[in-house]
């Protein structure tokens, strides 16, 4: 049984920075608060291709000051083409996924972040990841 990355698809993508927020990146740091909402595995055995699909947000504040720097959300989706596995076991599918993929889709979203704030003349937001190997449960077990 395998899987390997196939593609990533974001949607619904909201970006958004306090043009008025007296800020100096020499002088200043931004601390950014990153949530992932909504895991679920989603798998179709006719066309071999299994997704992980949450939605991300990402809330970044400038000196500890209160007030919102820049606000970042989508929805993503991480898919995987699928080998080698038993048809018509949609549990096995989602959980086998949700173990093995979870992390590799979790470490695309730092990359996409990086991508998406290299679009202005803010400074790149670099993302810590939370350790790995975690442990996550897999509660969902959609089938398409």
């Amino acid at each position: 049984m395998k899987i390997k990355y196939w593609l990533y698809r974001i949607n619904n993508l909201e970006y958004h920075f306090n043009e008025t927020f007296p800020w100096d990146r020499k002088k200043g740091n931004e601390n950014c608060n990153m949530n992932i909402d909504n895991i679920r595995v989603i798998s179709n055995e006719q066309s071999s291709k299994v997704s992980i699909a949450f939605k991300v947000t990402l809330i970044s504040h400038y000196d500890n000051v209160d007030e919102e720097f820049r606000l970042i959300k989508f929805d993503y989706k991480y898919i995987f083409d699928m080998e080698d596995f038993p048809l018509n076991d949609a549990e096995y599918i989602n959980n086998f996924v949700f173990k093995h993929g979870l992390e590799a889709a979790l470490f695309s979203v730092k990359d996409v972040i990086k991508k998406i704030t290299d679009l202005d003349y803010q400074p790149r937001i670099n993302v810590n990841m939370i350790a790995v190997p975690f442990d996550a449960e897999n509660e969902s077990t959609e089938n398409i």
